[in-house]
């Protein structure tokens, strides 16, 4: 096994590059907002102490292997928080960017998360693959919560579904009263910023379990 990889040790960029995928890789499956702020502050505390590292540059061979660590720590971090911020609202292909909101259009859906069953819906959080309209298809990233017409086809969809939806989007709710709740503040941590409601003759099933097979593992742990 240390034959098989002792070329690593030769090919200093080929660590790095593995490295960054692996975290690549992490940040592809969605983390929640709280760990990306969690890997930011380690981020920069691994900045600060590679910065005084190299300050005192006379120690530096002895502290070789700890700015080593620091260095696949910090190419790890970068990794994880580079897609999540990539796909975020502030970018071109976010469908906030493509569409007009209060508008109807037709959406292509992949469900994210296992459905939720409540009493008169099904609540899927899902991301928006692309708009389609009459002539063309958008290709479009982000994320929504919809809330589809109970009915047996409605509580027979899994996580990876594909729908097309035709809906209105509409932003969350804001509390009524100063110290209550706020969903509205809570989806936006999860950058997501609209929801809707879709009865049943106004979406279809085009295709089934398109799933990560990660997060399908991840899933699969916490309903046991």
């Amino acid at each position: 096994m240390y034959y098989k990889f002792n070329f690593l040790k030769e090919l200093p960029l080929l660590r790095i590059l593995v490295v960054f995928i692996v975290g690549l890789l992490i940040g592809k499956q969605g983390i929640n907002l709280k760990i990306e702020i969690l890997a930011c502050c380690i981020l920069l505390y691994i900045v600060i102490l590679l910065s005084k590292a190299l300050l005192t540059y006379k120690n530096l061979p002895k502290k070789s292997k700890q700015l080593s660590i620091a260095s696949y720590a910090l190419l790890f971090l970068l990794g994880i928080i580079y897609l999540p911020f990539k796909e975020s609202v502030y970018t071109k292909k976010h469908y906030s960017n493509v569409v007009v909101i209060n508008n109807t259009h037709i959406y292509k859906l992949k469900i994210e998360e296992p459905p939720k069953e409540k009493s008169n819906s099904v609540q899927l959080k899902a991301s928006i693959l692309q708009v389609l309209e009459s002539n063309k298809s958008i290709k479009t990233q982000g994320e929504i919560i919809v809330y589809l017409e109970k009915n047996e086809n409605a509580s027979a969809l899994k996580y990876g579904d594909i729908l097309t939806v035709k809906c209105k989007l509409q932003e969350f709710e804001a509390p009524k009263n100063p110290n209550e709740f706020s969903f509205k503040n809570y989806q936006a941590l999860q950058e997501i910023y609209h929801t809707t409601y879709v009865s049943s003759e106004n979406w279809k099933l085009e295709s089934a379990n398109a799933k990560n097979y990660i997060k399908d593992q991840i899933f699969k742990i916490q309903n046991t």
